[in-house]
């Protein structure tokens, strides 16, 4: 005699729905709520950071200083001298979306988080439109909700970093290709103007071609020669304008010691953290791969070079900001999977919710290698000392140099060495002559130099050349401690 389900599932049949939809049902609830509430502690972190008015990190204030630079009608890709260094190494397009409030008003971080905002809500909606073709529009949320929810999103969603620009970009080339496969034009544009935001962003221009090699290498081809014209034409007047600074800067300068350890360091932590997503993103790529090549899906293409193309993270200096585009491409095949399963037994589409409510859940623990980021939010005394600090440095008379190019930013101060780590690094390779930098310092010509450590007692740090070091230990003395220590001339 067959049993009867009894309590809720008796409650569920009664109404018409299968104990096994109920269930599905359930997760699903249990899912969005979940996703909803990340995507609330998102916004929380939002308006806690947007409008502070001091960097978070040191490209946040080297990004701002070359956009006053720009504002004042500089050239901040000029090649590299000794009485200057402007490390500007990334591509135009996100400098100037930022020059606009500088024509009306002093420097600030507003206006680039916001815009990385914005780029990074697109992403969402982005990833939500590629998802919705195959995994009907409502199970397409979940990769919307999967990225705005992730923990890596609180700490770069409205950083002023051009990363969310490119990966929205080379998105959309992705979509443009897939719903409008014939508008090649179309594509190459979105690609190049990833480029423009990051020139890091290969990923998904390799996963196009490679993905119409598969169909008709002559779409291949032109897609190639177009995306090519959309860079190269561009980069070549710039280059020129730039008397061969654009180059140095955009792919020269980046010659600088590169990582396998360190790239896959940071792809692990990524991908590790994001356990689940991993897994289901290499289950559905399983899957799509047995449908033959003619009918293998984009997004199966662009999943495993999203990966390798994070491999400027393992460049001297690079971070998880690098791995963004990666993060992205998780959301989306995990999405995608949920999409398959819903067609197939019930059983497959329960694991992968059930799956992925474990790993929402999980969002909730801090990684170690992003514990640092997540405390950094500002708090009330930590803003009032550095805004004293700040009216220090805006009545020093003269030059100011620090660790905290934002700082110097937005006081006013001129700004001729902008990138400590880079010019450290550069000036040991032999890259570049930092004897008028250390001069400078010898002579006392900084009236005060703010620095985060304590250069007489501790250890040399990678941000600063041995003869920059010395320089300083044996000129300026520590004159107090605060959020900075500041070093004035002996």
């Amino acid at each position: 005699m067959q049993r009867q389900p009894t309590g809720i599932w008796a409650t569920w049949r009664q109404v018409g729905i299968a104990p096994a939809q109920a269930t599905t049902l359930l997760l699903g609830l249990i899912l969005g709520a979940l996703l909803l509430a990340r995507v609330g502690g998102l916004a929380e972190r939002v308006i806690a950071t947007t409008a502070y008015p001091f960097q978070f990190d040191p490209t946040e204030g080297i990004i701002l200083s070359e956009v006053r630079m720009l504002a004042q009608g500089e050239n901040i890709y000029a090649p590299f001298t000794a009485e200057r260094f402007i490390s500007a190494p990334y591509p135009p397009l996100y400098y100037v979306l930022l020059l606009p409030p500088l024509k009306f008003a002093a420097p600030s971080f507003t206006w680039g988080r916001i815009v990385a905002l914005l780029a990074a809500l697109s992403i969402a909606g982005i990833l939500w439109a590629i998802a919705a073709q195959t995994a009907g529009r409502r199970w397409a949320l979940i990769a919307a909700g999967l990225w705005l929810g992730s923990t890596p999103l609180l700490v770069w969603a409205n950083r002023l970093k051009p990363d969310l620009l490119a990966v929205a970009f080379s998105l959309l080339g992705l979509l443009v290709l897939m719903r409008w496969p014939r508008r090649l034009g179309l594509v190459a544009l979105c690609f190049a103007l990833a480029w423009y935001s990051k020139q890091s962003a290969l990923a998904a221009p390799a996963a196009a071609t490679l993905w119409l090699m598969l169909q008709d290498w002559r779409r291949a081809l032109r897609l190639v020669l177009l995306t090519a014209a959309a860079i190269g034409v561009p980069f070549l007047i710039l280059d020129l304008l730039t008397g061969h600074g654009f180059y140095i800067h955009l792919i020269g300068f980046h010659a600088l010691p590169w990582s396998a350890r360190r790239w896959l360091g940071l792809l692990g932590d990524m991908a590790g953290y994001h356990a689940i997503l991993a897994l289901l993103s290499l289950v559905w790529l399983g899957l799509a791969l047995r449908r033959g090549r003619r009918a293998l899906p984009l997004p199966a293409v662009y999943l495993p070079l999203a990966a390798l193309g994070s491999f400027s993270g393992g460049t001297f200096g690079g971070f998880h900001n690098h791995m963004l585009e990666f993060l992205a491409a998780l959301c989306l095949g995990a999405t995608l999977l949920l999409g398959a399963a819903r067609l197939s037994r019930a059983p497959a589409l329960l694991a992968a919710l059930a799956a992925l409510v474990l790993q929402v859940a999980l969002s909730w623990s801090t990684p170690d290698w992003l514990a640092w980021e997540l405390s950094n939010v500002p708090t009330a005394q930590g803003r009032a000392r550095m805004e004293a600090l700040a009216r220090f440095v805006a009545d020093q008379p003269g030059e100011v140099w620090s660790d905290n190019i934002g700082l110097l930013t937005t006081v006013g101060k001129p700004v001729r060495f902008n990138d400590p780590l880079i010019m450290a690094q550069s000036a040991m390779l032999g890259w570049w002559d930092e004897r008028v930098f250390v001069e400078e310092i010898r002579s006392g010509g900084f009236s005060a130099i703010l620095w985060r450590g304590d250069v007489h007692s501790g250890p040399r740090p990678n941000d600063l050349s041995p003869a920059a070091y010395e320089a300083i230990r044996e000129r300026y003395e520590i004159t107090f401690r605060d959020v900075k220590l500041v070093y004035t001339p002996r």
